[in-house]
């Protein structure tokens, strides 16, 4: 649960949790970045984002609908690309102490929270819709395990499509696991 107050600038948190107050920080203090830091760092983060979507272009069958190309199919290529949305399931958390909106142990790594999501970071950095829903679970630990749908840029209908189908499956599914269970239970009794 996020604490209310203010942040470190006297701008009220109105209820933000630590990681977007910490942005926040960030973002009023960007004016004092130096030169070479902004070379360094925005410019090289503008270069990725450009390459990024060429990459992405790249395999998608339909061409960004805001191109000179727009209107053609290429021949080879994806409508959607499927892959996992974290790197492993969710990890269990340690107590949370009630002074702080996080656990100790993410405040002392500083990187924890974030490497679970890596994987659905480059659709975002590529401005491209992406969706995740649940597919199933882990073997190792019984925790659900979820997967991203990414689509071209103006492909939220065939992607939310697919969703909902990804989705229904999971829940039928699951529905089966738990009828099987029920009757192995009743079949031992």
């Amino acid at each position: 649960m996020a604490t209310t107050g203010t942040s470190k600038h006297g701008k009220p948190s109105g209820g933000l949790g630590l990681d977007v107050r910490d942005s926040s920080d960030i973002a009023v203090y960007s004016p004092l970045i130096p030169n070479s830091a902004f070379n360094n760092s925005y410019l090289k983060a503008l270069q990725l984002r450009h390459n990024l979507r060429e990459d992405y272009q790249a395999v998608f069958r339909s061409p960004h609908p805001l191109t000179s190309d727009a209107a053609t199919l290429m021949e080879r290529g994806v409508d959607v690309i499927l892959h996992p949305t974290a790197i492993q399931t969710a990890p269990l958390l340690p107590p949370v102490d009630n002074t702080l909106s996080r656990p100790p142990s993410a405040l002392k790594t500083g990187t924890s929270e974030y490497a679970q999501d890596i994987l659905t970071v480059p659709a975002s950095l590529a401005g491209l819709p992406a969706v995740s829903v649940p597919y199933g679970v882990g073997k190792a630990d019984g925790w659900p395990v979820g997967v991203s749908l990414t689509g071209q840029w103006g492909m939220e209908a065939l992607m939310l499509d697919i969703a909902r189908i990804g989705v229904e499956s999971y829940y039928e599914a699951g529905q089966a696991a738990r009828r099987h269970m029920r009757e192995e239970r009743a079949g031992a009794e």
